[in-house]
């Protein structure tokens, strides 16, 4: 599990970013803080000698050693105690001969008043960090700041072409048969990951348009002479021919290989376009089961719940016609069952359970050992798939108790 819970590389440089300025935001306040009590405190004991030193000339009254003892320590009089003060230190002596000092600071400077009789002096100085002030302290700071901030900014540029390269993949993956071109012109390694992609998409794209022509010729080239076959052939049945019969099942056969490798074509390809109507479960199954008339009596209907579907009545009878088809050439039971309730449709057989996982089985012409003995061609599941996604329907599967379960979900 990722330490940072944002997906984008770029989200996690601005997290890093400011998680370094509020450190050292941070790391500045407590240095700030800790060198501010050392400061009081050596100030303070400076101040304690310095009043020990000068209260015997408060006393007698040499008011000028006092005044040149307070500048040699940096102190500088003022006329009152300055707003804010906190008391650091007063003594509480009652001695009629000993003066009244008070030790204070604030925010930024630290000072004494010594009360004797009449007289009474107060003075102050700024708190100094040693080497460094405190002013510098915090320029320093900014300037360290404004470094992280000009360095992400940096690093968002330099990322910034991957947005690039993540968009153009993404457009790439919904519209393949159409080459994207990125407009990066970089000397670096990102440089050569677009111009990687350039070439990628360019061969991809004719790939896929040379499939899609492919398919596209083949099956019109072969439609012309499979009618006509078919035609010889029934002729040839009603004249008695003994193997016209079979013929005729290879020539069927022959046949829907061309219209699934057409159908697969088109909903590989991005120009698709639903037909979106809304009808009834039983309208659907009732299309799909045109194709069936000789396998009435193979096939058990139980329909409980008739739903409303909202898609392209058309192709999805082609993803139901396909399931029923796989179910009645693989069982072997007497019949298959078909359950209508609940926003799915069911189509449910017996058979020996799938070699691989179900995944294996919806990529075209994927056929496991235990099938190659049997009619099709592998491309009955996949196109169910595709035509489902293309609904944003799913097709679910389960085996449990001898029996394939393979449902069409008719919810988003």
């Amino acid at each position: 599990m990722s330490l940072m819970p944002f997906k984008s590389l770029q989200a996690k440089v601005v997290f890093l970013f400011c998680l370094a300025i509020c450190f050292a935001t941070f790391f500045s306040y407590q240095v700030d803080k800790i060198m501010r009590k050392n400061e009081i405190i050596h100030s303070k004991s400076e101040i304690i000698y310095l009043v020990r030193t000068i209260t015997p000339n408060i006393i007698i009254n040499h008011f000028v050693s006092v005044k040149f003892a307070i500048d040699q320590f940096g102190f500088e009089r003022i006329s009152a105690l300055p707003k804010g003060y906190e008391i650091l230190y007063e003594n509480n002596e009652n001695s009629q001969n000993a003066p009244h000092i008070l030790i204070f600071n604030t925010q930024d400077s630290i000072g004494f008043q010594i009360t004797h009789k009449t007289y009474s002096i107060i003075a102050q100085r700024p708190i100094e960090y040693g080497f460094i002030g405190r002013g510098q302290l915090w320029f320093f700071l900014g300037f360290f700041i404004s470094v992280i901030i000009a360095l992400g900014l940096i690093v968002l540029r330099l990322l910034y072409p991957l947005r690039q390269i993540q968009n153009a993949i993404k457009n790439f993956s919904q519209h393949a048969n159409q080459a994207i071109y990125l407009h990066i012109k970089r000397d670096d390694e990102i440089g050569d990951l677009a111009q990687s992609f350039n070439a990628m998409s360019q061969k991809v794209s004719n790939v896929l348009l040379t499939k899609q022509l492919l398919l596209r010729s083949i099956g019109h080239e072969l439609k012309t002479p499979l009618a006509k076959m078919k035609l010889f052939v029934e002729v040839e049945k009603q004249n008695g021919n003994p193997s016209a019969s079979k013929f005729l099942d290879f020539v069927n056969d022959l046949q829907q290989l061309i219209d699934n490798l057409l159908e697969y074509g088109r909903l590989s390809s991005d120009k698709t376009k639903l037909n979106l109507q809304t009808f009834s479960a039983e309208t659907l199954a009732l299309k799909a089961l045109e194709s069936f008339d000789k396998s009435q009596d193979k096939i058990l209907l139980d329909f409980k719940d008739n739903f409303s579907i909202q898609g392209d009545l058309r192709l999805l009878s082609i993803a139901f016609k396909n399931l029923i088809d796989n179910a009645l050439k693989y069982n072997q039971a007497d019949s298959i069952t078909i359950t209508i309730a609940q926003h799915r449709i069911c189509v449910i057989s017996e058979s020996p359970p799938l070699n691989r996982a179900f995944s294996f089985y919806l990529e075209p012409f994927v056929r496991d050992a235990n099938h190659e003995t049997m009619p099709g061609h592998g491309l009955g599941l996949p196109i169910v798939n595709d035509i489902l996604n293309l609904h944003h329907f799913c097709l679910e599967y389960e085996y449990k108790d001898g029996k394939h379960y393979f449902s069409m979900i008719f919810k988003n």
